[in-house]
């Protein structure tokens, strides 16, 4: 009988350490699962990450409010983001141009290019030469689509106020940020950081009487908006 009961023990000791050994053996499975799946997400946002920021080219295509009139390319606003960003920018601004003529040349100036992004700021000249908003609409997104269908990250920019185009800035300017909301692109404007509160540029920033261009102080302040809000 005591025999009986000793082996009973034994076997029931035995099942209960195999019990254990399963159940511990199953917790590192599922630990080691739980691991593998980590790293392998941090794995893919690792490389989301890099592919993104592979190709770190920036081309910025507009008018003067680009090129730095009536100032120089290397006191423009462009040279200033690359500058603060440690990045090749190229600028491809020329005075007078508006959407119709940026988006002309897009292939040449952006797509040949090669970047992996493209900041657009079109509509002080099509205001200024009475452009339409259907045209300028048309042209944004024309412009957006070449961008993407490239693989190049298109960036809008608002125009500025300048004086005696006020309505078809405001137009330009509330189509343009609803656009972009509704598309899921970044929109940026400079106005918050040159301008007053009634839309002018601020006095430190524009040495021109008629109030319309940013002199060198204001390119270096579109400059360090634009890097800080790209980094």
């Amino acid at each position: 009988m005591r025999t009986y009961l000793l082996e009973k023990r034994i076997i029931q000791l035995a099942l209960l350490i195999t019990c254990v050994v399963l159940f511990v053996g199953m917790m590192d499975v599922w630990k080691g699962a739980d691991n593998k799946a980590g790293v392998n997400n941090r794995s893919d946002a690792a490389g989301n990450q890099g592919a993104v920021l592979k190709n770190t080219k920036i081309v910025c295509i507009g008018d003067s409010y680009t090129s730095g009139y009536p100032g120089t390319a290397e006191n423009a606003w462009p040279s200033k983001l690359a500058g603060q960003l440690g990045v090749e920018v190229m600028n491809a601004g020329e005075s007078g141009l508006t959407s119709t003529d940026l988006l002309g040349q897009f292939e040449q100036k952006v797509v040949t290019q090669e970047p992996g992004r493209v900041i657009l700021f079109a509509g002080n000249a099509d205001a200024v030469k009475g452009v339409g908003i259907q045209t300028f609409q048309d042209n944004i997104k024309e412009m957006v689509s070449k961008a993407k269908e490239k693989g190049i990250t298109p960036i809008l920019v608002l125009p500025l106020p300048i004086s005696g185009t006020e309505e078809s800035i405001a137009s330009f300017r509330a189509w343009e940020g609803s656009y972009a909301k509704d598309n899921n692109l970044t929109v940026l404007d400079f106005q918050q950081v040159l301008a007053d509160q009634d839309g002018k540029l601020k006095a430190e920033y524009t040495d021109t009487g008629d109030n319309r261009y940013p002199n060198a102080a204001g390119h270096q302040v579109m400059g360090d908006y634009m890097a800080k809000m790209l980094k």
